[in-house]
């Protein structure tokens, strides 16, 4: 076994969390891969993976170098591309890493449509709302809401997501209707509990003027679509983007509360490092999501 297949070994192991998938992916025996990593283990002179009768976990060193070596294959990926765009055959396997909500509801039904297009690029499509580390997660872009941060990275605007303050009828039922956003205050609000949490909400008024409340709530949530269940439910006021809430103010089960003051659109951008601009896969598929997502 080469060092190249180690550390494909290696990754796989890291990856699939088990002998058994791992060597389902790899084509091999569960046996060849124990093997395998003993040999590379024994070659480093380290313990890459603790391994226990019920599970394994990858040590320190391990984590460590589980980066360096999805950076290698990564690298090495590019390298294969770079010389199938000579041919016009863009292959390989694709990384991308997108907000859970979104992701479901916009881009899992464009990846058919992709690979129809180029049946030789493989999309591996993580669905979380955290920030990535390029690096580490070995991810060759990330689509997100919100404005990017972080250097050296190349931004390319997706467009943007209107945000709708909104309750179910039945929570609004026998409570004073909020008019301005000093009425939330006296309200169960459900709030998004990701980057920090989100307590301050900012309205802005037909005529321009803008205010910022604190809001206060007992349920906070970390995802966007656990909050429209909570509001349907009746669990409080909460801030929804549009194509999550859509459906549901249009059927009625949530209504719009106080119409007259918005809250700031959320721009959606792809990122991803500069140098990953010179991947072909990643071209494809950055200008495929541009000309076929249905943004404002």
């Amino acid at each position: 076994m080469s060092r190249l297949a180690e550390i494909e070994l290696f990754v796989a192991l890291a990856e699939e969390d088990g002998f058994s998938a791992a060597a389902r992916r790899l084509g091999l025996s569960q046996s060849a891969v124990s093997r395998g990593l003993k040999r590379l283990e024994d070659r480093i002179g380290t313990r890459l993976i603790a391994r226990t009768t019920r599970r394994m976990n990858l040590t320190d060193s391990g984590l460590a170098f589980l980066g360096r070596c999805r950076q290698i294959l990564a690298d090495l990926a590019e390298a294969e591309d770079a010389l199938a765009a000579a041919a016009d055959l863009p292959r390989g396997r694709l990384r991308v890493s997108c907000a859970s909500a979104f992701g479901r509801r916009h881009v899992v039904p464009l990846l058919p449509g992709f690979r129809r297009l180029y049946p030789g690029i493989e999309v591996d499509l993580e669905l979380n709302d955290r920030y990535v580390d390029f690096v580490g997660d070995a991810v060759d872009l990330a689509i997100r809401l919100g404005p990017p941060d972080g250097q050296d990275l190349a931004v390319r605007r997706l467009g943007e997501a209107r945000r709708i303050l909104c309750a179910a009828p039945g929570y609004l039922d026998g409570r004073p209707v909020p008019t301005a956003p000093r009425d939330l205050a006296r309200h169960e609000c459900l709030i998004l509990s990701v980057y920090g949490g989100r307590d301050r909400w900012r309205f802005t008024a037909a005529d321009g003027a803008i205010a910022t409340t604190r809001v206060g709530g007992a349920i906070r949530l970390n995802d966007a679509e656990a909050l429209r269940i909570a509001a349907l439910a009746g669990g409080g006021i909460t801030i929804l983007p549009d194509y999550i809430a859509g459906e549901d103010l249009a059927a009625g089960r949530l209504v719009e509360v106080m119409p007259g003051w918005r809250l700031p659109a959320v721009p959606i951008f792809v990122v991803l490092p500069e140098r990953r601009l010179q991947s072909r896969r990643v071209r494809c598929f950055v200008d495929h999501l541009a000309a076929t997502l249905r943004l404002r």
